[in-house]
């Protein structure tokens, strides 16, 4: 599909390659799902509500998994029953019951605290919020909590949020032996995706007023400066947030000169040096090549999720290329669509918050093992609102999953990693974890119509 700015992604004359166009239709299923009105962005509502239609969503697809499989089940010569509600569940029973995960834990921020104290969204400095040896996971619905035991715990990866349906039974009061666990029926994907083209994936750029070398090698790359066979096959960029950073000299300036002003802090993300050299970025890199960028936590952005589009105040020197396929402005979480291929990313919190849940042990869990968990619990930021903002909403949950996608990326992860994982009725989905571009120097080129993806290192 042609746009009028298609002159602009021409590659100059001295550049000794043309770059293939890709379709990317203005138009497609999911475009809006996480885009909010101003309007319709009310805190007076409870945030019970997302728990709540979280459930009521996920419950009958997890239902419909349970009776298939363990509709005919015997435990100790019992055969097991189904219960509607977690207290409904009795001792010596055998059954299964349907319900979402809390996880009590140690080092866990609380909202209400953090309310009472001012504090802007969970505490990104804690490492985990785990303490083995004092953690409970329990099971809650409508009705109550139970707290659930058993060694397939320990091999699981579970956090708050996740709907799950367990099977086993009551040992002593209120507590369940649980042996075996269901996630919700996959739901559908599109049949086709067909795609032919190449798109590269950064995260972590981290403009912060200074100078680095890694940005402008990155601008050569993606623009053909550098020579690379690999750059004339890349037809689009998508940017997973972290954009800018602001140091803590900056944040210590900014809140001391509006005390000064105001007579009260405001912590902000906004630096004029760091939005300066992304719009700079934007502008020399959208002479060649179109680009989707996403917000994420160190931007400029609202901190509650899913984060709104950047501000198009920022970008001055790349607004022409704004409200056309050129740049556009995305919110995070965010589907994409490029022809008939669906992908669905975020800018790393949903992953980052849920690493803190697992038993720390770096050699113990990768990155994309979480994010597969996600697909499987179809729900991709269970732990929203419970240690990450989000907006309370009334009617639905908007990180529960309606359509499973061909792509599934995350931004901002420590290292790159990348699997194909092939669930339920044939339904395949490609994983990719997005490094911090300004600590590796890496950024992933995705095959749209093989779905292979590889790194490429700018140093």
């Amino acid at each position: 599909m042609t746009t009028d700015l298609d002159e602009y992604f021409t590659p100059s004359d001295e550049r000794q390659f043309v770059r293939p166009t890709i379709n990317t239709p203005q138009e497609y299923k999911s475009k809006d799902a996480f885009n909010l009105q101003f309007n319709e962005r009310p805190y007076g509502k409870q945030f019970a509500s997302i728990y709540y239609n979280r459930l009521s969503a996920l419950r009958p697809r997890i239902s419909h998994k349970a009776k298939s499989k363990w509709g005919e089940e015997v435990v100790n010569g019992k055969l097991v029953v189904k219960k509607d509600k977690v207290l409904d569940v009795r001792a010596d029973e055998p059954s299964w019951v349907i319900g979402t995960i809390f996880c009590d834990m140690k080092y866990k921020p609380n909202i209400l605290e953090e309310v009472s104290k001012g504090i802007n969204g969970a505490n990104s400095s804690v490492k985990t919020y785990t303490d083995p040896d004092l953690d409970q996971i329990m099971l809650e619905d409508e009705s109550g909590r139970i707290l659930l035991e058993g060694e397939i715990l320990k091999d699981t990866i579970l956090a708050t949020g996740t709907v799950v349906g367990v099977l086993g039974m009551e040992t002593r009061p209120g507590v369940f032996q649980v042996v075996d666990i269901l996630y919700p029926f996959l739901s559908a994907q599109k049949p086709s995706r067909t795609s032919n083209s190449k798109i590269a994936l950064v995260s972590g750029l981290h403009f912060n007023g200074l100078e680095n070398y890694k940005n402008d090698l990155l601008v050569d790359f993606l623009t053909g400066e550098l020579g690379t066979g690999k750059t004339k096959e890349i037809t689009r960029l998508v940017i997973a947030g972290n954009s800018v950073l602001v140091s803590e000299e900056q944040q210590q300036q900014e809140e001391q000169d509006d005390r000064n002003k105001y007579g009260a802090k405001h912590k902000s993300n906004y630096s004029v040096d760091s939005v300066n050299q992304l719009d700079n970025f934007l502008n020399e890199v959208l002479q060649s090549i179109p680009i989707d960028i996403m917000p994420g936590a160190t931007d400029p952005a609202e901190t509650s999720l899913p984060q709104q589009p950047l501000h198009k105040a920022f970008f001055q020197k790349s607004k022409r290329y704004l409200n056309t396929s050129g740049l556009r402005t995305l919110t995070n979480p965010s589907w994409l669509q490029y022809e008939e291929l669906r992908l669905l990313g975020t800018s790393g919190e949903n992953i980052n918050d849920i690493y803190k849940y697992i038993v720390p042990n770096e050699d113990q869990l990768s990155r994309i093992d979480m994010l597969e968990a996600t697909i499987v619990w179809q729900n991709i930021i269970p732990t929203a609102p419970d240690t990450l903002w989000c907006y309370p909403y009334s009617e639905k949950d908007p990180f529960t999953l309606t359509e499973t996608p061909h792509v599934y990326f995350v931004g901002n992860q420590p290292e790159y990693e990348s699997k194909l994982v092939d669930l339920d009725r044939g339904i395949k989905v490609k994983l990719i974890a997005i490094p911090i571009f300004s600590e590796t120097g890496k950024i992933v080129i995705l095959d749209t119509a093989t779905l292979e993806s590889e790194v490429v290192i700018i140093n």
